[in-house]
């Protein structure tokens, strides 16, 4: 896992200028009511409440060749709190291609509901570089 203070400015980076930027809204991480009653905090939430999001900085392998199977819980996780929210978009942002690509496949496949919108970052240089590094060092 890269160093957590990178993967914050990363998902900080994804609510205030790429979801802004692609929904024409602010947002900002959030606690929401869930359908069954509870409440879930949301990495963003638009300041309307029409569109939520969760964010991934993971990629799909663990440092080593294996799959990582918790990342895959973490996002499965992340889709089903999705559900149980009430709004009009429901969104998961991959911040890694690999992770991106694997869920497109599962939704194809309809192991990932279609109404959950996949879209994956294309980070700024500096940031793609910082994370990347931070990825590097931690699999040392």
């Amino acid at each position: 896992m890269a160093n957590t203070a990178t993967e914050r400015d990363v998902a900080t980076w994804i609510c205030d200028t790429l979801l802004p930027k692609t929904y024409k809204k602010k947002f900002a991480k959030k606690k929401c009511p869930l359908s069954p009653g509870g409440v879930f905090e949301f990495d963003a939430v638009s300041d309307d409440g029409t569109v939520i999001a969760n964010i991934s900085t993971t990629g799909y392998k663990d440092s080593g060749p294996k799959t990582g199977v918790g990342k895959m819980q973490q996002i499965r996780s992340d889709a089903f709190f999705l559900l149980l929210a009430n709004a009009e978009k429901k969104v998961i942002v991959f911040a890694e291609a690999d992770m991106h690509e694997v869920w497109q496949k599962e939704q194809i496949a309809g192991r990932m509901p279609a109404d959950i919108r996949l879209i994956r970052a294309d980070l700024p240089d500096a940031l793609r570089r910082r994370l990347d590094a931070a990825k590097k060092n931690d699999a040392q």
